[in-house]
């Protein structure tokens, strides 16, 4: 099994506040997560890694949702 990350060592993969990953939590728009309990959130490295490709973009004319 692969190690889970908590949402600092996220943020800091991503170079993001932790801030960042909460509200994307609430909001929708960040990586995948897996909800342990109440207040244990993890990430799986490999959808961190799924969510950067799927913000590759060629160009200016390419929004953030495209």
């Amino acid at each position: 099994m692969t190690d889970l990350w908590d949402t600092r060592k996220t943020a800091q993969h991503l170079g993001l506040a932790e801030i960042t990953l909460r509200r994307w939590r609430l909001t929708g728009g960040g990586p995948a997560y897996i909800k342990l309990g109440r207040k244990s959130v993890r990430y799986d490295p490999a959808c961190v890694a799924d969510f950067l490709a799927s913000r590759v973009r060629d160009n200016t004319s390419q929004g953030v949702g495209a």
